[in-house]
């Protein structure tokens, strides 16, 4: 841990839900991640039909 003036800063894993303890972390991170990729995917469809392709 840093200090950092009135501040501790804290490195956490790669989830946030682990993180806090969930006892669902890895569906919860598995769940967020797999929106995060149909997001990502939907955002690419509907720039390249603007775009025109």
């Amino acid at each position: 841990m840093k200090q950092q003036g009135d501040l501790e800063l804290m490195e956490g894993s790669d989830s946030v839900f682990r993180d806090l303890g969930d006892p669902d972390a890895d569906l919860k991170h598995a769940k967020a991640v797999l929106a995060a990729h149909i997001i990502e995917a939907n955002w690419e469809m509907r720039t390249q039909r603007s775009e025109g392709r």
